[in-house]
Formats: C-alpha cells, structure tokens, sequence
C-alpha cells in the first residue's frame, strides 16, 4: 500500500488538535514497522 501525508502546521503534531486522518495514519505506519 503506498500513501503519503502532508502536514502543514505543528497544532497536529504538537497534540493541539485531534484528526481522524492522522490516527489512520499513525495505524498504517505502524503496521508498516
């Protein structure tokens, strides 16, 4: 499976905001190792 992610902005990354799509994105790449 290929896929890629943009991220604008550090609210997401610093947890100040939550986003369905990141937890999808947090799944896939752990199953990916």
């Amino acid at each position: 499976m290929a896929f890629g992610a943009f991220i604008i902005g550090d609210e997401i990354l610093v947890g100040k905001r939550q986003d369905r799509h990141l937890a999808f994105l947090i799944g896939a790449l752990t199953k990916r190792g």
